[in-house]
């Protein structure tokens, strides 16, 4: 504040932003039975799979392959 010359009510607003800014979420701790499900599923299709689920039950489905011979795989095992 003695840098910038701020006077004391510039100081005693800057302190008030700094104090109200929203604090960070803490980290959620991941479901367990959705990384047994993650884990489960990345067996059954021999691939990596994340599951990102939210509240209010939605969420997405992720499988990564590295090659179109991999996918083909994988929708093989899900035929």
């Amino acid at each position: 504040a003695a840098e910038k010359q701020w006077s004391v009510r510039e100081t005693e607003a800057a302190v008030r932003r700094a104090l109200s800014a929203p604090k960070a979420q803490p980290a959620a701790r991941p479901d367990p039975n959705i990384d047994q499900l993650q884990r489960d599923l990345s067996e059954r299709l021999a691939a990596s799979v994340a599951i990102q689920h939210k509240r209010g039950g939605k969420g997405q489905l992720v499988i990564r392959y590295g090659s179109l011979d991999e996918l083909d795989g994988i929708l093989a095992r899900i035929r």
